[in-house]
């Protein structure tokens, strides 16, 4: 928030989603940085209508937990998205994904953090970070109606110790 302030841009941060009482523009961008798998089915719904006509979204997988199930996190079917350690044997991907940056040191991302994949019939994507040797991903922008919605494994990188932390730097 504080870095689009800086920026001039209008913000408007708040613990809770409360649309009746604060309504999307179709152009806004809606960062919902809390587990995704607490939205109700009607806030689900509005939101996925809303990203239809223009409006972008960002959110991202569930926390790593153990006893995860499908139902735990149903945006994410309805976006055609397959989220890694549900449903299966074995635990969700733990490791780290490398980058780099120009004029920055080399560094990595989503540690320990929930990576997904695309259901055959599922959504359109336009971007995608994906780690071929797991063939799943940690980045993807999709398509949805008129808008686009932005999943990543985690947003870890935007809470405030990692914001003040090297490649993160954000001025106040």
């Amino acid at each position: 928030e504080r870095g689009l302030v800086a920026d001039g841009r209008p913000t408007d941060a708040r613990p809770r989603l409360e649309l009746d009482e604060n309504p999307l523009g179709a152009h806004d961008t809606l960062l919902l940085y809390g587990d995704p798998g607490t939205l109700r089915a009607q806030e689900r719904t509005a939101l996925l209508d809303w990203v239809a006509g223009g409006g972008h979204l960002i959110l991202r997988t569930p926390p790593l937990r153990e006893n995860l199930d499908i139902d735990d996190a149903p945006i994410f079917g309805e976006l055609g998205i397959l989220l890694d350690g549900i449903g299966e044997d074995e635990d969700p991907t733990a490791e780290c994904m490398g980058l780099r940056v120009a004029r920055e040191d080399d560094h990595v991302e989503f540690c320990y953090a929930r990576r997904f994949a695309f259901a055959e019939d599922g959504p359109d994507i336009l971007l995608s970070w994906d780690d071929e040797a797991t063939e799943t991903s940690v980045f993807a922008r999709l398509a949805h109606g008129r808008g686009p919605v932005d999943v990543l494994s985690d947003l870890d990188f935007l809470n405030n110790d990692q914001l003040e932390d090297g490649p993160h730097y954000a001025s106040a």
